[in-house]
């Protein structure tokens, strides 16, 4: 028994060192995922094109600083669907696609709180309600891509969506 254990270390420190690593990459895994901040609220904005992620980031920001709590203002994530319903007119029909089906599941789990779409027929249709569009009283009207946007969203939510809008 003892001269199996003396030769432990030469027959298996390649399997040894293997199982550590892996011990390694699963437990770092599990402290991102475990230390993710979560956002407080989601938004989603709906455009056929494509928005830059400066004006995600603004919206975000913007968002945050509206619907702030007393911790501060709130983490905002938002959402872009590159979907607005019209097929023909997609520049991406990949993305177009992959678009619809994130904005269905989105939909279907209630995950954002409003919806910023230039087609409001689509989220009508949704079941959705329009809150008001962006416009010159809202407080994001200096963000110029959502001027004129229609703001949708569930009955629950429309206290969020309003505020959104300055009313």
């Amino acid at each position: 028994m003892k001269k199996k254990l003396e030769n432990f270390w030469f027959y298996h420190k390649t399997h040894c060192i293997l199982g550590l690593l892996a011990l390694l990459v699963l437990g770092d895994f599990a402290w991102q995922k475990l230390h993710q901040p979560t956002p407080d609220y989601r938004a989603a904005l709906l455009a056929g094109g494509y928005a830059s992620e400066q004006t995600c980031a603004r919206l975000e920001e913007a968002l945050g600083q509206l619907w702030a709590g007393p911790q501060g203002p709130a983490r905002v994530e938002v959402a872009f669907y590159p979907y607005d319903g019209d097929a023909a007119g997609a520049a991406d029909p990949s993305a177009f696609m992959a678009g619809g089906v994130q904005l269905a599941a989105d939909l279907q789990n209630g995950l954002s709180a409003c919806y910023f779409t230039a087609s409001p027929a689509l989220l009508e249709q949704a079941g959705l309600a329009l809150q008001g569009r962006v416009g010159e009283a809202s407080p994001l009207w200096p963000i110029e891509e959502l001027r004129g946007l229609a703001v949708f969203s569930t009955p629950q939510n429309a206290p969020l969506a309003r505020t959104a809008l300055g009313l």
